[in-house]
């Protein structure tokens, strides 16, 4: 059993198989895709995981606001919620160790130890920076709702 492997067709199947939805290289799903921050070319670890972790932070917050409501203590709640969650993620991001073994099974970007090192610790910093950016935001909703009534007006 090929376990981990990444399944691939041959030509020929592929030319046998026309399937229904496949992506190509002028289809705007793989531009998409390919701008993904795990997919990116030319980017450190680091950054990769510092945004991929603002989007986790960002996001991840609204489902425990809408859960619990948005008074203050309550986005407070959400706060702390949400960054358990990174944590948690970051822990389970932190049980991986890169092994020579897998090499191509991996990212193009994982070379080493230290790359996936840099990208959970990364993932962790941007995920606290993302919750507390909306934290920052909801809690002074009043200041902003009050420049755009200035502005509009």
């Amino acid at each position: 059993m090929n376990q981990g492997k990444f399944v691939t067709l041959e030509k020929r199947e592929l030319e046998e198989n026309q399937m229904t939805g496949q992506v190509d290289e002028r289809d705007f799903t793989l531009l998409f895709l390919r701008n993904l921050p795990i997919y990116r070319q030319k980017i450190s670890p680091a950054f990769r995981g510092l945004e991929i972790g603002l989007a986790h932070g960002y996001f991840l917050i609204g489902p425990f606001i809408a859960w619990s409501g948005s008074t203050q203590p309550q986005i407070k709640l959400a706060l702390l919620l949400t960054l358990a969650l990174i944590g948690g993620i970051a822990i389970a991001l932190s049980t991986y160790k890169p092994t020579t073994s897998d090499s191509e099974n991996r990212f193009y970007w994982l070379k080493t130890p230290e790359d996936w090192s840099l990208f959970r610790g990364s993932f962790l910093i941007g995920g606290a920076s993302g919750a507390f950016f909306v934290y920052f935001l909801l809690e002074n909703m009043e200041v902003f709702q009050t420049l755009v009534k200035g502005f509009v007006s």
